[in-house]
């Protein structure tokens, strides 16, 4: 899996991958992000309803590639296409949940009223742009900064150091926080949280 830092390493991360016309899988919020993307699919919708994957992967047609750029949503709508179609996926996560490295994805029969999902996704790389999550709502930001720290810590340090996983949700917290109150202080950027 290829990782690269910024939004600035698409266009070369691309052209890296042979893709010269990918389609952007997102939601409204990033719909009009100036991207190197040839088609544009805006429509993902929360827990990626079937209806929403079919519509997603015919906007595919014609593309070299899938760029999906959003939250778990969003991921998970561009994994489906990806695995639908076989191209490759560049994943731009916008949440800390970890989905983009899964093959597998999820998605919501509306008519049975289930979760399904399926998996073969072709995720080739991840971009990581800490600042798409800047604009975060402030509870959408807050949940997946601890669902991000629990994971990140939860398999051994818990183990080892009792407490350890509430005390990085905390300090997630605090430095999300102090993001959120001043948006010109970028405090966790530079103490390199996101950006090694």
């Amino acid at each position: 899996m290829i990782v690269r830092w910024g939004l600035d390493e698409l266009a070369p991360l691309l052209h890296e991958l042979g893709s010269a016309s990918p389609l952007l899988v997102t939601s409204a919020r990033f719909a009009e992000l100036d991207l190197p993307v040839a088609a544009r699919f805006s429509g993902v919708r929360r827990h990626s309803p079937l209806d929403t994957v079919s519509a997603a992967t015919a906007a595919a047609a014609g593309a070299d590639g899938v760029v999906g750029l959003g939250g778990g949503s969003a991921i998970d709508t561009a994994k489906a296409v990806s695995a639908a179609t076989s191209l490759p996926l560049v994943a731009v996560p916008t949440t800390y949940s970890g989905s983009e490295w899964t093959f597998y994805f999820g998605m919501r029969d509306e008519v049975r009223g289930l979760k399904t999902g399926g998996s073969g996704a072709h995720t080739a790389a991840v971009v990581y742009e800490p600042r798409l999550t800047l604009e975060l709502p402030v509870g959408c930001a807050a949940t997946a900064a601890e669902v991000g720290g629990a994971c990140a810590a939860a398999t051994t340090v818990d183990a080892l150091v009792p407490g350890a996983v509430a005390e990085g949700r905390r300090a997630i917290w605090e430095l999300g926080q102090l993001e959120l109150r001043d948006p010109d202080d970028r405090p966790f950027l530079r103490q390199g949280i996101f950006i090694p």
